[in-house]
């Protein structure tokens, strides 16, 4: 038995690596921002992350592109009163989950939905009952049910799932 496993092995390690032909894009930052970052793509090529902005705070964004091998950006913005939000994943329908924050204090879960050409809508999926009210989303599927975390009343990290009800 010992032979075979290490004739297997090195049948494994005899196999080369297969290297895929890539193009690299650089899908950019928000105007007057310096450093962005990635974090979900859709299959229709439309991408979520985060950029921060011209005065500093950082935000959700989508790169969609344009067809002309670049790529357009959408600043997602923060749900009111928040300073700084990030985009964890994107839906085959381009909704956004992520999370809309103050900096110093609860983190909130959201789903950012398009509302129109060129913009969104935010709303916040609130937390589990009698926890701090942090939450955040880090998946969503076809349907629009979202995975994440919410913390409960004694600080404690829960996962949770968003499903919609309408």
């Amino acid at each position: 038995m010992l032979a075979s496993l290490v004739a297997g092995a090195s049948l494994i390690a005899a196999v080369p690596p297969v290297a895929a032909a890539t193009t690299v894009t650089d899908l950019g930052t928000l105007p007057g921002g310096r450093t962005s970052l990635a974090q979900g793509i859709n299959a229709s090529g439309q991408v979520t992350g985060w950029s921060d902005t011209s005065t500093g705070p950082l935000h959700a964004v989508v790169w969609t592109p344009t067809g002309t091998g670049s790529f357009a950006i959408t600043d997602l913005g923060t749900l009111p009163g928040d300073t700084a939000s990030f985009g964890q994943a994107i839906n085959a329908s381009g909704q956004v989950v992520g999370s809309s924050e103050t900096g110093d204090g609860p983190t909130h879960a959201v789903v950012w939905t398009r509302s129109g050409a060129g913009s969104f809508g935010a709303t916040n999926l609130g937390a589990l009952p009698g926890g701090t009210s942090s939450a955040a989303a880090t998946a969503i599927n076809p349907a629009g049910d979202v995975a994440g975390w919410s913390m409960t009343p004694d600080g404690k990290t829960h996962p949770v799932v968003w499903t919609p009800t309408g």
